[in-house]
């Protein structure tokens, strides 16, 4: 750097500290944008793994349609936790009740007949 300097005049000199000084400012700053860059890939990077997780549940649960056992991920953990204690359990996902508390009825459609029952 001495040797550079050697023969320029003081302003030329201030000029390059100037420089130097702006390109080190440029460079915070893209260090900074990277490392904001790196986090919202990271961000990023979970919602893809999350939505790919979701995505291979609605596949597992649609390929159940094709059986009439089209029970969502936590209805066949639930349903797991139960049998590992012994606890027989048979999903019924063609069950629908209804939330009308005036009605306080359920529906339940018969897999072999098709038909719709309703209890009150």
């Amino acid at each position: 750097m001495t040797a550079l300097a050697r023969g320029k005049s003081q302003e030329a000199l201030v000029s390059v500290d100037d420089q130097l000084a702006s390109l080190e400012r440029r460079i915070v700053r893209i260090v900074q944008a990277d490392a904001h860059f790196e986090r919202q890939i990271g961000v990023l990077d979970r919602q893809i793994d999350e939505e790919r997780k979701r995505l291979d549940e609605l596949e597992t649960s649609l390929q159940g349609e094709a059986t009439g056992q089209m029970l969502s991920a936590h209805v066949e953990r639930f349903r797991q936790m139960l049998n590992d204690v012994g606890i027989e359990a048979r999903p019924l996902p063609d069950l629908v009740e209804v939330s009308d508390p005036g009605c306080h009825s359920a529906c339940k459609v018969d897999p072999i007949s098709g038909g719709i029952g309703v209890q009150n």
